[in-house]
Order: structure tokens, then sequence, then C-alpha cells
């Protein structure tokens, strides 16, 4: 985004030398899905934290990326929320250890 200022006749004058520039933020693209018991993530940001969550919001996993994948071994079937980078994503694992 850009923004423009000038001046019309009923305006004092008003002088912006410096451009105001915004950036739109880049779309994530974490992904996350259960595959025979264990949780599978891409998309991630190395040094960023990812958690685990179950459906009634009890933590599961804490941790920090250490590349853009990573692997998480699941103790139950269910639903579980993964969130990371501002996103969240809902998992459903068919899969009972």
């Amino acid at each position: 985004y850009y923004l423009t200022v000038w001046n019309t006749a009923t305006e004092p004058e008003n002088d912006y030398v410096t451009p105001i520039i915004a950036k739109a933020p880049k779309a994530s693209m974490l992904k996350a899905w259960a595959q025979n018991g264990t949780l599978r993530l891409s998309g991630l940001t190395a040094g960023k934290a990812w958690n685990v969550y179950t459906a009634s919001g009890a933590l599961v996993h804490k941790g920090v990326a250490n590349g853009t994948e990573a692997d998480l071994r699941l103790n139950a079937g269910g639903v579980y929320f993964v969130r990371s980078n501002g996103q969240t994503i809902k998992v459903v694992n068919n899969s009972a250890r």
C-alpha cells in the first residue's frame, strides 16, 4: 500500500517528504496432518515456536522449529490444533496409539 498526501485550496500546507509504505504480511504456508498416529508438519519457520493442543485446549507439545518440517507421535486419536506463526490448523488423528 502507498499513501499519497496532497494539499487542496481548503487545507493548510503539509510538507511530507518521506513516503509511508505498509507491507502486507506474507501468507503462511503451514500445513499439518495426521498419518498413522503421527502428526506431520511442513512450512514451519526455523527458530519459531510451534505448539499442539487438544480440542479442549490442553497443551500437548511446545517446541521450537529446527527446520521447515517436524513430526510428533500423538498418544491418542482425536482432534488437535497446531499453532505457529499466528496460524492455527485443525488436525484429526483417526489412529489411536
